[in-house]
């Protein structure tokens, strides 16, 4: 039960990373992967200010390399960072329930030697499953939102 729990979001990203890698052309795939050149605790906290520039509330920061450990993987810091709005999480699962899974949104962040990763899901490809112009439209903005928190991550380490 604990496994799932923890593990299911971890498997379930691992895999569209995977996939991701192996779509021929960017715009199809089902994740946005960006390293940064800064450790991880720098930038777990500059992400969570852009997370809160762009207008969403970081509402949970979540540990996951214990877990990674005991089941025998090596790694320096992995942790899941759930945000959102307010309202569209609230609103949202009432009129699509199948939306649950991927409310709050997440970035993963881990580290991997001296730079750090960020992780995302691309939520355009929600879109073809939905058949309604507004949920594409909140899916092109978080897009377009975990892009632009993304960006702004990689320019706070330029500085």
């Amino acid at each position: 039960m604990m496994f799932s729990r923890y593990f299911t979001p971890l498997f379930l990203t691992m895999l569209l990373c995977w996939i991701s890698f192996t779509t021929a052309a960017a715009s199809e795939r089902l994740v946005t992967l960006v390293r940064i050149a800064q450790p991880f605790p720098e930038t777990l906290e500059v992400l969570k200010t852009a997370i809160a520039q762009q207008g969403y509330t970081v509402t949970r920061v979540q540990k996951v390399d214990y877990g990674l450990e005991k089941l025998g993987f090596e790694t320096d810091e992995y942790q899941l960072v759930f945000f959102g709005k307010t309202a569209e999480i609230l609103r949202l699962p009432k009129q699509q329930p199948d939306l649950i899974p991927f409310l709050p949104l997440k970035i993963i962040i881990f580290a991997e030697g001296l730079d750090t990763l960020l992780l995302s899901d691309n939520y355009i490809s929600l879109a073809k499953m939905y058949n309604d112009s507004a949920l594409t439209q909140i899916f092109h903005t978080w897009r377009s939102d975990v892009q632009k928190i993304f960006i702004n991550v990689k320019q706070s380490v330029q500085k």
